[in-house]
C-alpha cells in the first residue's frame, strides 16, 4: 500500500521525493580555491563530452595547468591555458584529450599556479569552476560536482604542475573525511526504467571489498558487499550488488570511508555522489551522498 501512496499521485511527486531525499551533504562545493576538482571526466569521441567552466578573480590573472588521470590515478595527458583578470575559460574534454581517450573513465585537476614548478601549500585561491557532462544526442547534461582543492591538498614542496602525479594529492579539504558515515542515493525502480551510477572518487588506494547496509524506501535493511575494483575512481551500479533484494529499488547505502590505505602521509579523503537516470523524466539529475 505504501508504493501505491506514493506513486499515486503522479510522476511530479515521485520526482519531488526522489531530489528531496539525499541531497544534504557536508562537503562544501563552489569555492574559489588553488586547485578544483573534477571527479568524473568522461567522453565517447562522438556525443559525451565533459565540460568545465573556469572563471578567474586574480587582478594579475591565472595560469591554470590542468592534468587528466585515469581510475587508478595514472597521470595520462596535461596543459595550460591563460587567464585574465576576472576571465571565464569554458574546457572540453574530447577537444583537449587528444586520441585513444575516447570511453576512457578518469578525473581531472585544475590548478592555478605562478609557474609549472611551485611550492605549495603557498597556492592562491583564485579559480572556480563548474562542470557537465553534455550528452548531444541526448539532448541532456549531467552535473558534475567540483571540488576545490586549496594548497593544503598539495604535496607540500615544489611540485611539478606539468608533470603532477597521484602522490601530488594528499587530502581533499571539501570532501569526507575517514570515518565519516555517507548515506548514498539509489533509485533503479524498473517501472520508471531507471538507473543509477554511484561516482566514488577517492585520495589513497581504496581497492577491496565493503560490507555495507543497504536500506529501501520502507526501512528495511540488507547486509551486502560490493567491490570498489579502481584505486581512486569507482564507478558502482548499486542494481547489481550482490544479494540485492528485488524490492530495494529506491533508497541509500551507509557506507563509512575508510582509513587511509597510503603510506605517504595522505588523508583518505572521499568525495561520493550519485546521478540518476530514468525515462519517464529524460533527464540525468545529481545528487550527494549525504554525510554525518
Amino acid at each position: 500500500m505504501k508504493k501505491i501512496a506514493k506513486w499515486g499521485s503522479g510522476l511530479v511527486i515521485a520526482i519531488a521525493m526522489m531530489f528531496m531525499a539525499g541531497q544534504a551533504g557536508a562537503v562544501e562545493l563552489g569555492c574559489y580555491e588553488t586547485g578544483q576538482l573534477v571527479p568524473k571526466a568522461y567522453h565517447d569521441g562522438a556525443n559525451v563530452d565533459t565540460v568545465v567552466g573556469i572563471s578567474c578573480i586574480n587582478q594579475l590573472g591565472c595560469d591554470v595547468y590542468w592534468t587528466f588521470f585515469d581510475n587508478n590515478s595514472t597521470h595520462i595527458t596535461d596543459g595550460m591555458f591563460e587567464m585574465t583578470a576576472n576571465d571565464y575559460q569554458g574546457f572540453s574534454w574530447k577537444t583537449e584529450s587528444g586520441v585513444g581517450l575516447e570511453g576512457v573513465d578518469g578525473y581531472l585537476v585544475f590548478t592555478s599556479g605562478t609557474s609549472a614548478i611551485m611550492p605549495m601549500p603557498t597556492g592562491t585561491a583564485d579559480i572556480v569552476a563548474n562542470s557537465f557532462m553534455v550528452d548531444v544526442a541526448g539532448k541532456d547534461a549531467i552535473v558534475i560536482p567540483v571540488v576545490p582543492l586549496n594548497g593544503a591538498d598539495y604535496n607540500p614542496g615544489m611540485i611539478d604542475l606539468e608533470h603532477l602525479g597521484a602522490a601530488d594529492i594528499i587530502g581533499l579539504s571539501y570532501g569526507s573525511a575517514p570515518g565519516n558515515t555517507l548515506d548514498i542515493r539509489y533509485w533503479t525502480d524498473p517501472a520508471y526504467s531507471a538507473s543509477t551510477t554511484v561516482v566514488l572518487w577517492s585520495v589513497c588506494n581504496v581497492e577491496g571489498i565493503y560490507t555495507v547496509n543497504m536500506f529501501n524506501d520502507d526501512e528495511e535493511r540488507k547486509s551486502v558487499n560490493f567491490e570498489l575494483e579502481n584505486q581512486e575512481l569507482n564507478l558502482m551500479d548499486p542494481s547489481i550488488i550482490p544479494g540485492t533484494p528485488a524490492d530495494f529499488v529506491d533508497g541509500f547505502i551507509r557506507f563509512d570511508v575508510p582509513p587511509a590505505t597510503c603510506g605517504g602521509g595522505e588523508i583518505n579523503d572521499m568525495f561520493v555522489f550519485s546521478y540518476v537516470n530514468s525515462d519517464s523524466i529524460g533527464a540525468v539529475q545529481t545528487m550527494l551522498a549525504g554525510e554525518k
